[in-house]
């Protein structure tokens, strides 16, 4: 389909360069398309592209141009986008991207300098926009498929430059961004975030103190969350309720997701009596404390009925 699709003699690729001059929505996934060949409408308001390639300078550029043809554009989502140069890390950047009607921006799962392509050609400050970053993040992309190490310092320059709206971190993230520090880091660098997702993580120690500012310092520019949401996460120490108020009293939340499954490191769980009843509270307080609050049992083992039953109210 993708030869007769960017054959410009194929009736195929008429029919198709007629249908993107008048779609509105427009999402394809692991398709092959010659960019130089496409114009989107000035109708087009949602674009979705995932699983695609970029094979070279020129397939990046061209991708760019198209891009900024979709003047009416109002949501963007990029993911796992493959995009590298000729020769070297750094994408060739083309005119600048004006989109000035673009209200939500979403990046999930790709390569630093896809990232830093995309955040900085796009001119228009007033989206929303939503990083979901992986371990790729740390990587950029080369030719022949080949990679090397990025410079997260100059991605954090990219971020604090621009208005992240929401952050989204899975089990895929680099190990570093979950310690206390990475996570301080990786969060100080979008001072303006609102709402954080985290997926499938150990809510250890580390991890829930890299999402309260540092006390050493006011000035150090850290975001005030009003949403915190986790989901089929676990909580593997005893501190961790703990953790959890410290981070509800440092931030101005306004609703708060804890979706909660079991440690998979563990195959026998046992409760005693203070410890569930340790937990009652802890859910009971920040019931208390945020304005919203929802517990999720997550759990889908189908074997640990009767631990998660303490969780019940």
């Amino acid at each position: 389909m993708s030869e007769a699709l960017n054959d410009q003699n194929s009736e195929f690729h008429n029919q198709a360069t007629r249908a993107l001059s008048s779609l509105t929505s427009f999402r394809i996934t692991e398709v092959y398309f010659d960019w130089k060949f496409v114009t989107f409408s000035t109708r087009l308001f949602e674009l979705r592209l995932s699983t695609i390639m970029l094979t070279g300078s020129s397939e990046v550029t061209a991708f760019m141009d198209a891009l900024s043809s979709a003047s009416e554009l109002r949501e963007l989502m990029l993911i796992k986008v493959l995009a590298f140069a000729d020769q070297g890390p750094i994408l060739p950047r083309g005119r600048p991207v004006i989109l000035p009607h673009l209200n939500s921006l979403y990046l999930e799962d790709l390569y630093c300098n896809f990232v830093t392509l995309i955040l900085t050609s796009i001119t228009s400050t007033s989206y929303r926009l939503t990083l979901f970053p992986s371990s790729l993040v740390a990587r950029n992309l080369l030719r022949h498929l080949e990679t090397s190490k990025a410079s997260t310092k100059d991605l954090f320059q990219v971020l604090a430059g621009i208005h992240v709206h929401e952050l989204k971190i899975s089990d895929d993230i680099i190990d570093f961004w979950t310690t206390r520090d990475g996570l301080r880091g990786l969060l100080g660098s979008m001072p303006t975030l609102k709402v954080l997702t985290i997926q499938y993580l150990d809510l250890s120690n580390g991890l829930l103190q890299g999402l309260c500012p540092p006390r050493s310092s006011q000035c150090i520019p850290f975001p005030k969350l009003h949403t915190i949401e986790f989901h089929g996460c676990y909580i593997s120490n005893n501190a961790g309720g703990l953790g959890l108020k410290t981070v509800v009293n440092s931030h101005p939340l306004e609703k708060m997701v804890l979706g909660l499954t079991c440690d998979p490191s563990m195959h026998v769980i046992s409760q005693t009596t203070a410890k569930s009843q340790k937990r009652r509270e802890l859910i009971r307080w920040l019931q208390l404390k945020v304005p919203f609050f929802q517990f999720i049992d997550d759990d889908q083992s189908g074997t640990t009925t009767a631990e998660w039953n303490l969780w019940e109210l």
